[in-house]
Formats: C-alpha cells, structure tokens, sequence
C-alpha cells in the first residue's frame, strides 16, 4: 500500500486466477517485495495448500521514508517499517447482479440470432446497451444482497474462521472498514456480526457509473438498519465524494482513489484491519496508481 507495509490477505472468488507478481507489484511502483519473496512464494503457497490461488497470505515489505525531526536531523532521512494485515472482501451476489447477468444473456442470443460474432464490435455495443439500460432502473438504486450472495457470505464467514485456526493462523481483525453502499453493508455485517468497531469508508465504493446501483441511499436509513456501524466518524479524505449521480468516475478515478485508503489504513491504530468493498474499486487498487 503505497508507502506502507502490509500483510495482505485477499479473499478471492472461487475459480479466480490471479498472477502473485500483479499481488505483489499491482499496489504501488514504490511497493517492494520482502527478501527472498519472491523466490519462496510458490512454496509458501504450497505449505499453506492454497490451490487455484483462492487464498492466498503473502507478506509484503515495503518503507516509508519520512523526514526526521530535532536539531541537526534536517533533512536526514530514516526508514520505518509499518506492518498491518488488511484482509480484502468483496461482497456476495447483490440483486442488481441477477438482473445484469440475465440480460447480458438475452442480449447475446439476440446478437447472435441477428448473425454478430461475439468478438465483433456490434455484439459487444449491443449488449452493453441493454445491460445499461436494465441497470437504469430506479428499482435497483443501492441494490441489497440477493438469497444466493447472503449464503456467499456465510460460505466466507466459515472460510475465514477456518483460516485462524492453526500455526499460522489469521489473526481477527480489530476494525472493519466497510463502504456505504447497502450490499457491502449487508457482507461486512454477516462476516463480522455485532463487531464493536465497524466503520463506513467513502472511499471504498464502487466506481461511481452513475446508475442506482451504484449509488447510496438515504444514509439515515442505512445507519438505522445497521446501528452496530459507524457513520459518523469516516476517515476517508474531505474531497472524497463518490455518492452523487453528478460525481461519474471512469477506470483511472477510481484508481486514483484506491491509492488514498493507504493513508487511512496508516491513520489507525489497529494492525489487523478487514477492509469491505467492491469489484471495481479492489481490481483498481490491485493495479496501482
């Protein structure tokens, strides 16, 4: 996490592939890999039986430079070392996801009926069109977990307790930053229930694409169904402003966002830290500024 050091435990969906060079580099140019890292990752992998790269809790080394303080000193520069484990999560099956998915179906046998190649640039406008135009509805603004992505959750809620058990066990996490949106609400209240210190992070939405679904809802109404969450004190930066149809983002804002949650994992105090978020924003912050 750009200056920061971490142990960074990502949770990732079942059949996901992910390459442990973008895990260890996608963060930060500026990040760099602990001794002997890379050499022994594959077998750390092994050791741990992590297969498919489902789980995977991969040390990383990384120092932030700071000016040091006190007559004499200016200028000098001194390394220190911060270590947090930040565990990744994103959210199960919300209802906006069903949706999507059935009509990207349709749109693609109808596609496919008119004679376009599915690589062809008229599928793809096609059913792009028709998924846009589904997720326009009002109906779906902050979409809630659907059946299937609530026992997605509880499916991770036994994985994570499986992992801290054990020798090299994965310790609980002291806080739980999750973001506003009503589905990663939903997640982080189901994986963590009752957790006495759970706070909302702006920072953490999805990619602001200006449909419902991407939007929050009355935030009182939120903070009224999920009263164990703080609302009040959120340490995402100022400028931080994602919750309004006026406030779009494309690939390269949300990126850019990602890289200022190393900042607000620095801020706290706590070393164990269970960050709740969504598709687009942790594919952006695994890439890097």
């Amino acid at each position: 996490f750009g200056s920061s050091s971490s142990k960074a435990c990502c949770l990732l969906q079942p059949g996901a592939r992910h390459h442990i060079e973008q895990m260890c580099y996608g963060f930060s140019p500026a990040l760099k890999v602990a001794p002997k890292c890379e050499q022994t990752i594959a077998a750390c992998l092994t050791e741990l039986g992590v297969d498919d790269a489902k789980d995977v809790h991969v040390t990383l080394e990384a120092a932030e430079l700071e000016k040091a303080d006190g007559p004499g000193l200016e200028g000098k520069i001194e390394e220190r070392v911060i270590h947090k484990t930040v565990i990744f999560v994103r959210h199960g099956q919300a209802v906006h996801n069903i949706v999507e998915e059935r009509v990207k179906e349709q749109a693609s046998r109808a596609a496919e009926a008119c004679g376009y190649a599915k690589d062809s640039t008229q599928f793809q406008a096609l059913v792009k069109e028709a998924r846009l135009e589904a997720l326009r509805d009002e109906a779906l603004r902050d979409a809630a977990l659907s059946e299937l992505g609530k026992a997605q959750v509880l499916d991770a809620k036994r994985r994570l307790e499986h992992m801290s058990i054990g020798p090299r066990s994965l310790p609980q996490p002291t806080a739980v930053l999750v973001s506003p949106l009503f589905r990663t609400l939903q997640t982080a209240s189901i994986l963590f229930p009752e957790h006495p210190k759970m706070q909302v992070s702006r920072v953490l939405c999805e990619r602001n694409t200006g449909l419902p679904c991407d939007l929050c809802s009355d935030q009182s109404r939120a903070a009224h169904s999920f009263p164990h969450i703080d609302f009040d004190h959120d340490l995402s930066p100022q400028s931080c402003s994602v919750c309004s149809s006026e406030c779009k983002e494309d690939a390269l804002d949300v990126r850019c966002r990602s890289a200022s949650l190393a900042k607000v994992l620095q801020r706290m105090e706590d070393q164990t830290i269970a960050v709740v978020s969504h598709k687009g924003f942790l594919r952006e912050l695994e890439r890097g500024p």
